[in-house]
């Protein structure tokens, strides 16, 4: 039990300090915090909170999924001039039952993304961008994969790997992989050498 407390802090001692080193030019201070909560209500009656930074008409809108354990104010060091000078607006989003989101039981992958759908609809978004770190890995790639004619690209920093008790294996994973590629590209053409 102890080596477990031990792997996990070191996963998050590996991870906040990445995060730190990639943003420290473009940190922000003091951070402003909101007092009032944005959130979308689902479509089961769930609040799904998300924090938004960045002008609504930029060109590139991203939705950020945070780590584990984190939440969506996770990037909210970064200066407003910074994203705006790349064109790009973020919206951080709790995972259900973290933040100020609703908790979802029996929360699968798959019903994240349609949660993340939803929260796209109510922004008024076709098309963005995933980028998740660490904990927020799996949900990027899920997001990549269940709803490729939504997504433009994906970025994962440091992403965590499945830890379910179905454990694909290094075949499967590498086989899923290049499918979802595929959908993303919106092109069939990537292949596989191991035979996929």
């Amino acid at each position: 039990m102890g080596s477990v407390k031990l792997s996990v802090a070191c996963v998050v001692l590996a991870v906040v300090p990445a995060l730190i080193a990639l943003s420290f030019k473009h940190l922000a201070a003091p951070v402003a915090w909101s007092t009032t909560v944005p959130f979308v209500t689902l479509s089961d009656g769930r609040h799904l909170a998300y924090e938004s930074r960045g002008k609504p008409d930029s060109k590139h809108t991203a939705l950020y999924i945070h780590g584990t354990p984190s939440c969506r104010l996770e990037f909210l060091g970064l200066k407003a001039d910074i994203l705006g000078s790349v064109g790009l607006r973020l919206i951080g989003v709790d995972k259900p039952g973290y933040g100020q989101s609703d908790p979802h039981y029996g929360r699968t992958l798959q019903s994240f993304v349609k949660d993340l759908e939803e929260l796209a609809d109510h922004l008024q978004l076709q098309r963005f961008l995933v980028i998740g770190v660490s904990g927020g890995g799996p949900y990027s790639w899920a997001t990549a994969r269940y709803a490729p004619h939504r997504v433009q690209g994906v970025l994962i920093l440091s992403g965590a790997g499945n830890l379910s008790t179905h454990l694909l294996t290094l075949r499967e994973s590498v086989c899923v992989f290049f499918e979802a590629a595929a959908q993303l590209a919106a092109c069939h053409t990537l292949s596989c050498a191991w035979g996929c």
